[in-house]
């Protein structure tokens, strides 16, 4: 199955989880392009009910693959299986590797929090509009050494239905790019 990747601004997405980590992530870098993990920027400090929709990877050799440190419960319940402790590369979905690899380059290429809208089909959901934002850490101020990550993987209906009429609202948020995934 072919499909596109569409890259959007974060701000632009009226998401109040989303709000909220990006908020303590801004928070968090101060002046730097992005904050430390680990010091600077905690898993502890985001709201709970969040985490469980969130990821942590540490970047390996500059982009060419990604390990996840952290692997949030909800991504188990939705995806229907595990990664904390495993490369981006070493999991079976082609699909998978594909756009995950794609979408953390992109925030490797940009150096800066940055959102993604697609379609997908996961073991416990099918045919959903999906929202990733991932967001750059570095402890040196040039290097991103890991990337955070939410997605909207609970269900607000309300909420979510604001959050898709916006993103189809070409007034609303203007495409940054298309990210294509074969």
């Amino acid at each position: 199955m072919s499909y596109s990747i569409n890259v959007v601004e974060p701000r632009k997405i009226e998401s109040d989880d989303l709000k909220a980590v990006l908020d303590y992530w801004e928070q968090a870098r101060g002046k730097k392009f992005a904050p430390t993990y680990g010091s600077e920027f905690c898993l502890e400090d985001i709201p709970p009910e969040i985490v469980p929709c969130c990821t942590v990877v540490d970047v390996i050799d500059g982009g060419e693959d990604f390990k996840y440190r952290f692997w949030g419960t909800q991504n188990v319940t939705i995806k229907g299986f595990e990664m904390s402790g495993r490369r981006v590369s070493e999991c079976t979905q082609e699909e998978f590797v594909s756009y995950g690899l794609k979408q953390f380059r992109e925030v490797m290429n940009r150096k800066a929090p940055t959102a993604f809208f697609y379609l997908k089909e996961y073991k416990n959901l099918q045919n959903r509009k999906f929202i990733s934002a991932r967001f750059p850490l570095s402890s040196d101020g040039e290097t991103i050494e890991k990337i955070f990550s939410w997605q909207n993987l609970i269900d607000k209906s309300e909420q979510s239905a604001q959050m898709f009429d916006s993103l189809n609202d070409p007034q609303k948020v203007q495409l940054l790019s298309v990210l294509a995934v074969c």
